[in-house]
Parts: C-alpha cells; structure tokens; sequence
C-alpha cells in the first residue's frame, strides 16, 4: 500500500492586466504538462511568505518581464 503524505505549500497569485502569473509543470505519472501559480514546499520552521519568496529566486523571475 503507498503511504500518503500530507505536503503544505504557500502559493502566490501575481495579477497584471487581467493576467495571472503561473509556472509550468509536467506530471511524469500522467504524462502531462500543468500550470499553477509560483509557490512550493513549505520548509519546516519556515512562514509561507518566506516559502513565496524564496520560490520566485529561485526561478529567477526579470524584472519587468511581460509575457504578451
């Protein structure tokens, strides 16, 4: 039986002109590629607004980047 593990995670939803900033990711077990907001695990001992902050360095976002 595979043990399921509760994992929390701190997700940021960045709005601009009606549009949402989101990363992209693929499901290797489904095969397929999704979209969700930046975020990630939160680390223990860590607040989610340090989870969120931590995640947009580490994707290295530029600043003023506009994605059309």
């Amino acid at each position: 039986m595979l043990s399921e593990k509760i994992r929390p995670i701190a997700i940021c939803v960045c709005q601009h002109n009606e549009k949402i900033l989101v990363a992209e990711g693929r499901d290797s077990k489904k095969n397929q590629t999704f979209y969700r907001p930046l975020g990630g695990t939160i680390e223990f001992g860590e607040r989610g607004e340090e989870t969120v902050r931590r995640e947009f360095v580490e994707v290295s976002i530029p600043a003023g980047v506009d994605g059309g």
